[in-house]
């Protein structure tokens, strides 16, 4: 994986937490986030808010790239906040910044759904490292 893999998923630029690391640590330690932007966290279901500095609004997609769940205006210190059996990815921004709609079709820029290209994704590390 590059050092920070970026996204555009549903008109935000998001970045990608695809490691165990980068998926439990999500936005914990920032500010805030400028408009526009987001974090992807890939293969989750399920987020907590704790020992956030901002409230966030989450979007929770199922594998097809389907927006499944919304949850808008998540404030700091929220133990568990669950996208349903079938969320497999949810996308952060600030709150109120997110026009997602449940069951609106994303996909991650190119137009391509986003499990082809984090299967895409996935072949090019590959590559890198051979």
């Amino acid at each position: 994986m590059t050092a920070c893999e970026i996204v555009t998923i549903d008109g935000v630029t998001a970045e990608v937490a695809r490691s165990l690391a980068a998926r439990m640590k999500g936005l914990i330690g920032r500010r805030g986030l400028p408009p526009g932007r987001g974090l992807l966290i890939l293969r989750c279901n399920a987020i907590h808010t704790l020992f956030m500095r901002f409230p966030i609004d989450a979007v929770f997609y199922d594998r097809h790239g389907r927006a499944v769940k919304t949850v808008r205006n998540i404030r700091p210190w929220r133990f568990f906040i669950w996208g349903g059996f079938r969320a497999v990815k949810v996308l952060e921004t600030e709150a109120r910044r997110s026009t997602v709609s449940i069951g609106g079709l994303v996909s991650c820029g190119s137009g391509v759904p986003c499990e082809q290209e984090e299967y895409h994704a996935h072949e090019r590390e590959a590559g890198d490292r051979a």
